[in-house]
């Protein structure tokens, strides 16, 4: 510190000191009983004071010189300690002729219930697989999505087979990612409630981290990595999950009352050139509930990986019910005018027709061959991992539902995901069983 700074920072303590002298003898005039003490310390200030103006007036008149710091230092320190002894007597002297000032006391926490929580389930099948041998295409998955309530989604988790495919944060290797989710609540009896999900977490990654595109209502998914061991799969999906038994998670809507028909579709006749490939001779038809309205009921139309009917999020259309089951469901407009192809459903003569401006393909509407709970099914009941053979098995295979006996007798009725691939409960004893060949 050169010397001009010196001289400033000491004027600048004495008017420091100078200000507290002022505001100790405020202090102290403010009480009628003063005692020796505080005359005492009143004394001593004012001479520190007048010391601190006699040095300073020297030094203004005095040759420069450089000064000795140690010694400027220690005497700083040695006026700080009496000062600050000082304002800590009179403040406590003050507290201690003071009433204390009444507080109002806090606002009790209103407690905040804990978020709802469920979980979405959903049976999937692989439809396209490209650099994983250990998922093919036609092994079925099981998507569960992990509901906050109010339609938030906390986490995704996919399984093909036995194999995890995705989960939120798996493998690590993020640089920059987007993540966006949503889902919507539907009651479809008292107490009884399905969701569409969509879920979306994709962006730069520094290492094996998987991306995802998933979006139940349009019935695809779409996992892949880039760089180092690469791979991309297409799933088919169900559009809405499994039953969760429970309480609302968020606002609802009720749906129709009707069941749910899951049917195999054999071509019989095609005119024209319909966007399926001329291989194709079985696609597959699930007519579900809707919201309602007009347009009550949502039919998909499935041949691979082709969806020639309720692509996206259309196909919806009017059906008529008999005893809770809708028999016909009919669509008269080509894609042009409401985003469909033209569609004729009729359960009773077993026979589906979907056409478009300049083709057609003509159904035959019969049970899917593996519309069965033959072989091995492995997953979870509950949270326990298991492996069934079912025994006493009974579908029904209009409804695309089925029952069967585990060997320690427990008694699984679930209804079939896409391609029949898998078996979800849809009771108050949740399972999801992937169907092993």
């Amino acid at each position: 510190m050169g010397y001009r700074d010196e001289r400033e920072a000491e004027r600048a303590h004495r008017e420091q000191l100078e200000r507290e002298l002022g505001e100790a003898k405020r202090a102290l005039e403010a009480h009628e009983h003063k005692d020796a003490q505080d005359a005492r310390e009143l004394a001593r200030l004012r001479a520190e004071v007048e010391a601190l103006t006699r040095s300073a007036d020297a030094r203004e008149h005095a040759p420069r010189r450089r000064p000795r710091r140690p010694v400027a230092l220690a005497a700083v320190a040695a006026l700080l300690v009496p000062v600050g002894l000082s304002v800590f007597t009179i403040v406590v002297r003050r507290a201690r002729h003071t009433a204390p000032m009444p507080v109002a006391a806090a606002p009790a926490a209103v407690p905040r219930a804990p978020a709802s929580r469920g979980v979405a389930r959903f049976g999937a099948i692989v439809i396209a697989s490209t650099g994983r041998a250990d998922v093919p295409v036609g092994e079925g998955c099981i998507v569960d999505a992990m509901l906050a309530g109010r339609g938030v989604v906390d986490d995704v988790v996919v399984r093909c087979g036995d194999v995890l495919v995705y989960q939120r944060g798996m493998d690590g290797g993020v640089g920059v990612t987007t993540t966006s989710a949503e889902a919507r609540e539907e009651q479809v009896a008292p107490g009884h409630f399905v969701h569409r999900v969509t879920w979306s977490e994709s962006g730069q990654r520094s290492g094996p981290r998987p991306q995802i595109v998933l979006d139940t209502e349009r019935g695809v998914a779409r996992l892949w990595r880039e760089g180092l061991e690469a791979f991309e799969l297409q799933l088919g999906i169900d559009d809405r999950s499994a039953e969760r038994v429970g309480d609302a998670l968020g606002p609802t809507r009720v749906v129709a009352e009707s069941t749910r028909l899951h049917l195999a579709a054999r071509v019989t006749e095609r005119r024209g050139e319909p966007p399926i490939g001329a291989d194709v001779e079985r696609c597959e038809v699930i007519v579900r509930p809707g919201a309602g309205g007009d347009l009550d009921h949502r039919v998909r139309v499935t041949c691979g990986a082709a969806v020639i009917y309720g692509d996206g999020t259309y196909g919806f259309a009017r059906a008529i019910l008999r005893d809770g089951l809708p028999v016909r469901v009919d669509d008269v407009n080509p894609t042009g005018p409401d985003g469909d192809p033209m569609l004729r459903f009729d359960l009773d003569e077993r026979v589906m027709v979907v056409a478009d401006e300049g083709w057609q393909v003509r159904f035959a509407l019969e049970e899917h061959p593996r519309c069965d709970l033959d072989g091995t099914w492995s997953g979870t009941v509950g949270d326990a991992p298991v492996e069934v053979r079912f025994t006493e098995p009974d579908a029904d295979c209009v409804r695309g539902v089925a029952a069967g006996t585990t060997s320690d007798g427990t008694r699984l009725v679930g209804r079939f995901g896409p391609g029949f691939a898998t078996l979800l409960g849809d009771t108050r004893t949740a399972f999801a069983l992937v169907r092993r060949e």
